[in-house]
């Protein structure tokens, strides 16, 4: 039963390596890198996940 399994697993994980991405897939538009900055008037939310001490909108 162990040696099924195994066998089951290495064709699994052979049929997955084997999947890639769909051919007929658009191409990535450019990427853009425009700097930002804050300005004095700025508002930002910050969320931290599990710590709310750290949580809150700031100016």
């Amino acid at each position: 039963m162990t040696g099924r399994r195994t066998l089951c697993l290495m064709l699994l994980t052979g049929a997955a390596a084997c999947a890639g991405p769909g051919a007929n897939l658009p191409p990535l538009p450019e990427e853009t890198r425009a700097p930002y900055r804050l300005g004095p008037e700025d508002q930002v939310r910050v969320t931290v996940f599990n710590d709310p001490r750290l949580t809150g909108e700031f100016r």
